[in-house]
């Protein structure tokens, strides 16, 4: 819910990803805006951004925000059922990239980052219990050094299985 002092047009996108990939929209003409999202995914993150536009055309964009839908109508938090690796973001980054990750059991997770040739830059390893997370890079090599502009991998490994992410880091 969110109000403004006169009327506007106002446009809400969302999505899974902090880049609103799957992005939809809402306009209305009236002071109070309430908008409400039906066919969500269960205990998942979404993020939006509100866009207005007042009577003369001036257009203002709020930050971006998020908010976590409920577990179910039940009260049981379902898991994830396979492993799954959200694209990076943000891609390119200058510096930290997360990336949102559904782990279906608990266990050791390996993220590595690699260079374009193929060497190792950054590694972690945490136990995770089953469940949704975010996985972090703060942008830096193992040594702690700012890792340069170019094209890298991002790897996990758990569950049984590996995915991998391309994303894009510039000064």
């Amino acid at each position: 819910h969110w109000r403004t002092d006169e009327p506007s047009h106002a446009s809400a996108h969302y999505g899974l990803t902090p880049g609103l990939g799957d992005s939809a929209g809402f306009v209305g003409d009236v002071i109070n805006h309430d908008l409400m999202l039906s066919g969500l995914a269960l205990s998942s993150r979404y993020y939006y951004r509100l866009h207005l536009r007042d009577a003369l055309g001036n257009v203002t964009f709020a930050g971006l925000d998020s908010f976590l839908t409920q577990p179910s109508e039940l009260g049981i938090d379902p898991l994830p059922v396979s492993l799954a690796l959200s694209g990076a973001w943000p891609n390119p980054a200058r510096g930290a990239i997360e990336f949102a990750l559904a782990l279906p059991r608990t266990g050791a997770v390996g993220f590595t980052v690699y260079d374009l040739a193929g060497r190792t830059v950054w590694r972690t390893r945490p136990t995770l219990n089953a469940g949704h997370h975010t996985l972090r890079w703060d942008g830096r090599s193992a040594a702690g050094r700012a890792a340069r502009p170019g094209l890298y991998l991002a790897r996990i490994e758990a569950a049984g299985a590996s995915l991998s992410r391309r994303f894009v880091l510039v000064q």
